[in-house]
């Protein structure tokens, strides 16, 4: 097994030099939105992977504020926007699910489940359809009771055994170190967010690094 690494970014990151980030990385993956909020970066991170060869995924951060109907619009939308900037349909699409986006939102345990079946039921139509969570937040929500996650979904976790600390020169290795996964995924993962203590050439300030299963 290889292991491909790379950061995920968004507006946040600031306008990035895609002539110097890109012979560092073997991906990148780009946030399209928050909730009904459309990430105005989206494009030229996109373009400026894309026209460097560096492949791209993509995620859009989840709102349980948001009814399922909307929540999976948005994602749409977001999914548009990159096939338009360059991106080729079949591109990984994660809809991101962790602390806040519990925010402004009345749901309990089985309401949020509902929610998540049915987000991600609309979000079907996504060839290469994933979501991202920590345990840290799942676990919190028990699991989500126990909820079974779709056969196919695609599955990136956050598990930073440094804390707030850059890892080491070589972290993770191969075949060594894993992640902590959230409950009821089976130890099953895809992509791994390990820090968000990162530096690259081409972003200012820290970053989340990633690696991906080849």
């Amino acid at each position: 097994m290889t292991w491909l690494r790379g950061p995920d970014i968004s507006v946040h990151q600031g306008l990035i030099d895609w002539d110097l980030l890109a012979p560092a990385i073997d991906f990148a993956i780009v946030r399209g939105g928050d909730g009904d909020f459309q990430d105005s970066l989206l494009e030229a991170n996109v373009s400026g992977a894309v026209s460097r060869s560096r492949p791209v995924a993509l995620y859009h951060f989840g709102r349980f504020r948001l009814s399922p109907s909307q929540m999976a619009g948005e994602c749409h939308r977001t999914y548009e926007r990159a096939l338009g900037a360059g991106m080729r349909e079949g591109f990984d699409f994660y809809l991101d699910l962790e602390g806040i986006s519990l925010e402004g939102s009345a749901l309990g345990l089985l309401g949020r489940q509902d929610w998540m079946l049915e987000t991600l039921e609309r979000l079907s139509d996504i060839p290469r359809e994933g979501m991202y969570s920590g345990p840290g937040f799942w676990n919190s929500l028990g699991g989500m009771g126990g909820m079974l996650l779709p056969t196919g979904l695609l599955r990136w976790t956050a598990n930073y055994p440094f804390g707030d600390d850059p890892p080491p020169p070589g972290f993770p290795v191969e075949d060594v170190d894993a992640p902590l996964v959230p409950l009821g995924w089976g130890n099953r993962w895809d992509g791994w967010q390990c820090t968000s203590s990162y530096t690259l050439p081409g972003i200012l300030g820290r970053v989340d690094m990633n690696v991906f299963k080849e």
